[in-house]
């Protein structure tokens, strides 16, 4: 797919791609962008800073990765929503939680807001197979 027209896409700082729904998610400035490939080749704003000062630093969808044979049994798979973000001016860190609609990307929820220390890089979801 040739994405090149998408808003944003050469300043994207962090991208996310589901399981089963056919979008990826991408931070860009104070904003992300929600690509639905499979409808378009242009990404929509999906979420934006609440304050223009934030600079979107790392965007992850809730996954594990694990051998095939367990994705089907981990929780919230493609449903949980995290997007970080970097105050320059305050030196701040948010991280901001959303349950989205797992099969096209759309927010579900309120947010859940976090103050974090430090500017975030990347995130991951460790879980526990309990057999």
């Amino acid at each position: 797919y040739n994405i090149s027209a998408s808003p944003e896409i050469r300043q994207a700082t962090s991208m996310s791609a589901a399981y089963g729904g056919e979008f990826i998610l991408y931070g860009a400035g104070s904003k992300v962008y929600n690509l639905k490939y499979n409808n378009s080749t242009t990404a929509e704003v999906l979420w934006e800073a609440p304050s223009a000062d934030e600079e979107v630093v790392c965007v992850r969808l809730q996954k594990f990765h694990f051998n095939t044979l367990y994705i089907a049994m981990m929780p919230n798979r493609d449903a949980i929503l995290h997007i970080a973000t970097w105050n320059e001016t305050t030196q701040e860190g948010k991280l901001y939680q959303y349950r989205i609609n797992s099969a096209d990307g759309s927010i579900q929820s309120e947010p859940r807001e976090y103050t974090v220390p430090g500017k975030v890089k990347d995130m991951g979801w460790k879980y526990i197979l309990e057999m």
